[in-house]
């Protein structure tokens, strides 16, 4: 998978250079290799209403793929996909990079304004088109029409991709490095030659090493309670687990789940663990996405330069090589995105590609067709996946047939570790799910983290995030002392600052999660009384963000082309 190097990923890839993994024979970022996320020569290709073309191809034809039979009319054919599809998002993901330069939370109020909208009932009953696209032609005032909302959804993921909030899009595309500001540099995106596992292999191996025996690997937990009810904040939590097959019961002080959200929902009882109704109905309603992928194995990189038994380079219909490297080809058939190795590039032999990359109604889908057991479906996939590789590529099907070796097919939602891949959120989810999993349960000594439990679904740093509001949540709780050190060692989260911490000398009380942890478990412990506690941690803070300040102007000199980065 790829990592898109942003300012939204730096706890990421201060990760990747953390020293406890690279070093005493663990070495992780040697492993980091640079990504294609779009084809090396923009030659990706594009597949829909049975037209094709190449993405850097100029085309006199004004509509390529032949959209006005789909009812979209000429003024936005005109106007195009990114300029349409930019003027909804961009005013949303431009309040959120404002607030993250300058501190505040406008962006992110204004953002939630809208959180009830999925992104097709915004495009279609709220947008308002701006002043330049007006000018271009589009009716002021007037939202897109049902026929436009479609055709930019077939061109920006997969089918039923608008149907989630309007929220959850603006983060996605932040997430990826799309920003408003101008001249702003592509953004490099990384992978790890061998695999995203080099990374949690990494982790495991040191976490092996210097506190051996302390993960427990075929260990499935069942239930998460409160040992002593009658003693309400005071009482430790209790664990019951089975390990193949015998149970057990180990105690906790604090116990901070990370598993996904519908397996804490429907295999981990937390019946006994006296979570808020709130909670209860987070945990119910918070949305996963399917997802689905489909590698194959071929006897060479035909997409490249590959060659057939013969020795001579494989060509599709018009004797052309296809030459892609890297990056994605997208259709409206079927397997949706085609993702080409970053990797391997010069090299001979046999190659893997992930031929369908698919989520939301196209991954449920596919997925019924994955693991089912029966050879005869096996074969109805292969098909499929032949059959459109060959229309996406202009490439006899035979070809395909003769470098074919292997296929391995994944269906997140039908693996009871996951079931799903990554949380989605519906429209109105930030506002209800998101807020009520970011306290804890059990008297504050049952804690919720992982991508779910962040603004970054789906990626890893979406966990690193949630993993620092856990463990400060749950030393601001037990261990209030030890917060300056915390900060000082992990730094500081935006998403939990009510200014930019290069901007203001952030005071603690002023740190939004106190907030949020006075406003919906008061009984855990009395906000005044903490921050009488915690006036020396104060001025450690001050220091540490005296210093953060001093950082980030140096950096913002030496980058003057960059917009300011805010410190987390």
């Amino acid at each position: 998978m790829r990592f898109p190097e942003t300012p939204i990923m730096r706890r990421l890839f201060d990760l990747f250079k953390y020293e406890k993994i690279n070093s005493n024979g663990i070495f992780v970022d040697e492993h980091r290799i640079p990504y294609y996320f779009d084809t090396k020569d923009g030659n990706g290709i594009q597949y829909y209403n049975g037209h094709r073309k190449r993405k850097n191809a100029q085309s006199t034809n004004p509509d390529p793929f032949n959209v006005k039979a789909l009812g979209v009319d000429d003024v936005y054919i005109a106007i195009g996909y990114d300029k349409l599809y930019g003027d909804v998002i961009g005013p949303f993901a431009k309040g959120l990079e404002d607030d993250l330069r300058n501190g505040g939370h406008a962006g992110w109020d204004k953002m939630l304004e809208y959180d009830s909208y999925s992104t097709r009932s915004y495009m279609s009953h709220a947008y308002k088109p701006s002043p330049e696209l007006i000018k271009l032609g589009l009716p002021e005032g007037r939202p897109l029409p049902t026929a436009v909302v479609s055709w930019l959804e077939t061109l920006s993921m997969t089918t039923g991709w608008y149907d989630r909030a309007l929220t959850t899009t603006v983060l996605e595309e932040l997430s990826f490095g799309y920003s408003t500001a101008p001249n702003r540099p592509e953004t490099k995106f990384w992978c790890f030659e061998g695999g995203s596992e080099v990374l949690t292999k990494a982790m495991g191996d040191y976490l092996e090493r210097a506190h051996p025996d302390t993960i427990k690997k075929e260990h499935r937990v069942s239930a998460i309670a409160i040992k002593h009810p009658s003693q309400g904040k005071a009482s430790p939590l209790e664990v019951t687990y089975f390990e193949k097959g015998v149970k057990g019961v180990k105690t906790y002080s604090h116990v901070i789940a990370t598993a996904p959200i519908t397996v804490l929902r429907h295999a981990i009882d937390l019946s006994e663990a006296e979570l808020s109704p709130m909670q209860s109905n987070a945990l119910r309603s918070c949305a996963y996405t399917p997802a689905t992928k489909i590698a194959m194995k071929f006897r060479s990189a035909w997409w490249t330069a590959g060659k057939d038994a013969q020795g001579n380079p494989i060509v599709d219909r018009e004797g052309n090589t296809i030459n892609i490297v890297g990056g994605r080809s997208f259709t409206d058939r079927p397997i949706r995105v085609v993702v080409y190795p970053s990797y391997g590039l010069d090299e001979e032999g046999p190659a893997v590609l992930i031929c369908s990359f698919v989520w939301t109604e196209d991954a449920a889908r596919m997925g019924a067709m994955i693991g089912s057991g029966m050879a005869s479906v096996d074969e109805q996939l292969k098909d499929l996946v032949m059959r459109d590789l060959a229309a996406v590529h202009n490439i006899e099907r035979q070809v395909l047939e003769d470098q074919y070796l292997a296929m391995k097919s994944v269906d997140w939602s039908d693996n009871p570790s996951t079931m799903g891949a990554f949380a989605l959120f519906g429209p109105g989810k930030f506002g209800e799910v998101y807020s009520s999993l970011t306290f804890p349960a059990a008297h504050g000594r049952l804690h919720f983290a992982g991508e779910a439990v962040s603004v970054r679904h789906g990626w890893i740093v979406g966990a690193l995030d949630s993993a620092w509001r856990a463990v400060c949540e749950y030393l601001i709780i037990s261990h209030p002392d030890k917060l300056a050190d915390f900060f000082e060692k992990w730094g500081f989260n935006n998403e939990w600052l009510k200014t930019a911490e290069h901007k203001s000398r952030q005071k603690l009380e002023d740190n939004l999660l106190f907030d949020h942890l006075d406003l919906f478990t008061p009984e855990v412990f009395e906000l005044l009384e903490l921050l009488r506690i915690t006036k020396e941690v104060q001025a450690a803070v001050y220091k540490i963000l005296d210093e953060a300040e001093e950082e980030a102007e140096k950096i913002v000199r030496e980058k003057a082309a960059d917009p300011p980065i805010a410190f987390y």
